[in-house]
């Protein structure tokens, strides 16, 4: 885990992390799905000032890339991505578990298109693991002025990563139940075509 820069906490840095944290909780409680990865991120990003934040996971099959589940952008919009995951900040909250600079986090990684074309300055990312541990996406929130809380940034995020994961796995799961019937409707559609060709052939060999 890396922290750039640390906040007195006390008594009134944990009220303020519970207000902000159920602030955020009752807009989303009722969300499932990609609503409520767009509604969360939404308001991560004015609960905690940030000009951005986005939800994303890592693409099934390979740990090289991420594919953009929702995204927020104050001042301009990325839209749908999917970003290669080599010299990242994005690869290093996978690889922590999660980061945090307050400020140059485009500096710290210069070869980060994402980083660059957003201005970043302050980031917090945390990284999302499903029930069995396996690393399957991240929460990062992304501000182009220093950011001036890091720990309660980083508390707040850390509250909604088991939600977010868990969440992500559903998907993931449906996705699978998808696409395992896609398959069997199309291996039904082949098998009942050659069965109908063979039949029609059969028919056409006796008339002949």
């Amino acid at each position: 885990m890396r922290v750039a820069k640390t906040a007195p906490g006390g008594l009134r840095g944990d009220a303020e992390q519970r207000r902000r944290v159920l602030n955020v909780a009752k807009v989303v409680s009722a969300t499932l799905g990609r609503e409520f990865f767009q509604s969360l991120v939404e308001h991560l990003a004015e609960a905690l000032g940030a000009d951005y934040a986005y939800a994303a996971e890592v693409t099934t099959g390979t740990a090289s890339r991420l594919n953009c589940l929702a995204f927020y952008g104050a001042r301009s919009s990325a839209g749908q991505f999917e970003e290669e995951l080599p010299a990242t900040a994005a690869n290093q909250v996978l690889i922590d578990g999660s980061v945090a600079w307050s400020k140059g986090a485009a500096r710290v990684f210069p070869t980060d298109p994402m980083l660059i074309r957003l201005g970043a300055e302050g980031l917090v990312g945390i990284r999302l693991s499903d029930s069995a541990g396996q690393v399957i996406g991240l929460l990062v929130v992304v501000t182009c002025n220093p950011l001036r809380d890091v720990p309660l940034a980083k508390s707040v995020l850390e509250a909604f990563a088991p939600r977010a994961a868990t969440e992500l796995e559903r998907k993931r799961a449906e996705d699978a139940l998808r696409e395992s019937e896609q398959r069997y409707r199309a291996f039904i559609s082949s098998s009942t075509d050659a069965m109908t060709r063979r039949k029609t052939s059969s028919l056409f060999s006796k008339w002949r």
